[in-house]
């Protein structure tokens, strides 16, 4: 069952299972209010080794329990949003990974910031989270080469919990399968993430997550957000106390930082905390790179590097 995995981990399956709590990161760079800035939580870092770029909030779906609504339709430009991962490079990060909302809404702008990140920046780890559905091959033949890990979003193999998740109807299931192969054919890790909710947690999903055979499953619990997720009935998906917080921005009244082109990296790190201790034993270290082995990036890479 799925709510198994917020005590323990499925050790018979040849993935990784990395159970952690909804919106967990190092750092992100949101794309409200001045974009381009950085929120984090309990301790100053020194370094933005990982970076998270939200850099659209629109969406194809309409998940009952997502934090990341489309509050604006705002999107940097193409220079600018380089020049922010040049100035993030320089001080010293070294994973980047974009998402949104659903960043395929913007494939050629995504295309771009992944060539971008891996050829000129030389990163060592360029990654996308997606729900899948706008996901092509033509996409993955012109920049899968600069692609490290590939997330797709799978909160259910049941079309009627898909529908009442808010993922809609068709072919959810059918594209992950697709998608696999193409993560397959191009080299690029394949990783699902499953938010566990009070639709979802007691299916047993371990035959498709072992046909699939990501070499990351991490599974998300659903909390309340304040300020971005009081205005929709969550009380039916939630399995969790509303009082708990789980958004970077909204711990210890933390607010996202200035933009970074404006005043620089290390003094958007100082609005910027994390918990180092809290990110390790959740397994946010962890072999990113597509140079290392591991299960999805090739058809017999069947053990994991624990």
């Amino acid at each position: 069952m799925l709510r198994d995995l917020l005590q323990s981990a499925y050790h018979c399956l040849p993935v990784q299972v990395v159970v952690a709590v909804l919106t967990a990161a190092i750092i992100v760079i949101p794309v409200f209010k001045s974009h381009l800035n950085l929120v984090g939580y309990i301790t100053p870092p020194t370094r933005p080794i990982s970076v998270n770029y939200h850099f659209i909030r629109q969406c194809n779906k309409v998940c009952g329990f997502c934090f990341h609504t489309a509050l604006t339709s705002h999107r940097e430009t193409s220079a600018n949003a380089k020049a922010a991962l040049k100035l993030l490079a320089e001080a010293g990060m070294r994973k980047v990974n974009f998402a949104g909302g659903e960043p395929f809404l913007a494939a050629t702008f995504l295309g771009e910031m992944v060539d971008y990140a891996k050829q000129t920046l030389g990163l060592e780890s360029v990654s996308i989270v997606s729900n899948g559905s706008l996901i092509t091959e033509k996409w993955m033949r012109q920049h899968a080469h600069n692609l490290d890990i590939l997330a797709i979003s799978c909160d259910s193999f049941n079309e009627q919990t898909n529908i009442a998740i808010g993922r809609g109807s068709g072919d959810n299931v059918i594209k992950l399968y697709q998608i696999k192969e193409w993560c397959l054919k191009y080299g690029v890790k394949f990783k699902i993430n499953t938010v566990v909710c009070a639709l979802n947690k007691d299916e047993d999903m371990s035959f498709h997550i072992d046909r699939l055979r990501p070499f990351r499953w991490k599974c998300f619990q659903v909390l309340m957000v304040k300020g971005e997720m009081t205005d929709k009935p969550l009380t039916e998906m939630s399995i969790a106390s509303s009082s708990l917080t789980a958004t970077t921005r909204n711990r210890d009244g933390k607010q996202p930082s200035g933009s970074i082109l404006d005043i620089g990296v290390a003094k958007a790190l100082e609005s910027a905390y994390w918990d180092q201790e809290s990110f390790a034993e959740r397994g946010g270290v962890f072999d990113w790179s597509r140079e290392e082995r591991g299960c999805g990036g090739e058809e017999k890479a069947d053990e994991l590097e624990w």
